[in-house]
């Protein structure tokens, strides 16, 4: 009986065991499901990780895009937010302010839009037999290269010149540079020598840049008016700098300042008019294809109106019942 109580024992006991152990394998097996789920989790993370350091340095070269607007740009709005926009080139007849030509881009500025819309308005002047005389044009449509191109095909082109900011605080100091084409160097006021650095784009315009020596600047009694770089002072050229100043002097003389100020009056009363009807929100539509559309009417609109407050209405219909 004894003996029969022991074998009960151990064979329980046994029993208890395989069960712990069965359950730790139940367990065990839980636990590596669980595992390879996450470890399942990790990949896909890591991939859409990988995807987003993709699309972070293709936006570091490229605008900003939109969720909701991939055409859409990042760009600057008065007052000094930003918000999703496109950029609208509008060539208004000088007298009776009727729009000759339109063009719809993302590009955040102007600087590479002056020939495309001056070529266009050329085609719509040469198939209705207008002469255009001159086309003007606000800084921002400052491209040397463009308006050359455009002179060369016998259109005159008044457009402003930026102004440099650094230059004209310079000027106020008593601190001057010249550029030493042949050396390729540029020289101060002070007789030191800027050594070429490096080459850089900007707005689709490449500057070389000069820099002094640090030893130069410390020792220079104009440091203080000059720069405030520990490295010492440096210089931008553009590439069309000769071209530029040159152009700078052609838009100084008094009929040239003149059509710029009547620009303002012409093309600001076409922007004005048009923003004034389209509100708060004046794109409802979203890509390029239909806000060019969207744009096309509000173009059209205008110039129908303008049309009929030159020409008149005509006669009035009958009131009828």
């Amino acid at each position: 009986m004894r003996k029969a109580q022991s074998n009960l024992d151990a064979y329980l006991k046994e029993s208890e065991q395989i069960d712990r152990i069965e359950d730790v394998e139940e367990e065990n097996s839980s636990l590596r499901e669980e595992l390879e789920q996450t470890k399942g989790k990790l990949q896909e993370l890591h991939a859409k990780v990988r995807e987003a350091e993709t699309k972070v340095e293709i936006e570091e070269t490229e605008p900003q895009r939109f969720v909701n607007d991939s055409d859409a740009r990042c760009m600057k709005h008065k007052g000094g937010h930003f918000d999703a926009s496109y950029n609208t080139q509008v060539v208004a007849e000088k007298d009776l302010h009727v729009i000759m030509a339109y063009s719809v881009t993302n590009d955040a500025n102007d600087v590479q839009q002056l020939a495309p819309v001056s070529k266009k308005t050329l085609e719509i002047a040469k198939k209705n037999n207008i002469k255009i005389a001159k086309q003007l044009g606000d800084s921002g449509y400052c491209n040397a290269k463009q308006i050359q191109e455009l002179e060369k095909l016998g259109l005159d082109c008044v457009v402003g010149v930026p102004k440099v900011f650094q230059k004209e605080q310079d000027i106020e100091n008593g601190v001057t540079f010249e550029y030493d084409k042949e050396n390729n160097v540029v020289r101060c006021c002070q007789g030191k020598c800027l050594e070429y650095f490096t080459t850089k784009q900007r707005r689709g315009i490449n500057y070389k840049i000069f820099k002094a020596t640090n030893k130069d600047c410390t020792c220079c009694p104009l440091r203080d008016k000059c720069t405030k770089s520990k490295y010492g002072r440096s210089v931008m050229v553009s590439e069309d700098h000769e071209w530029k100043e040159n152009y700078r002097i052609r838009m100084e003389q008094p009929e040239n300042k003149r059509l710029l100020r009547e620009r303002f009056g012409i093309i600001e009363n076409v922007f004005g008019t048009i923003k004034c009807w389209a509100g708060k929100c004046p794109l409802l539509l979203t890509t390029m294809e239909k806000v060019c559309s969207e744009i096309a009417l509000y173009m059209n609109t205008y110039n129908l109106v303008r049309l009929a407050n030159l020409c008149g209405y005509g006669r009035k219909l009958p009131n009828t019942i």
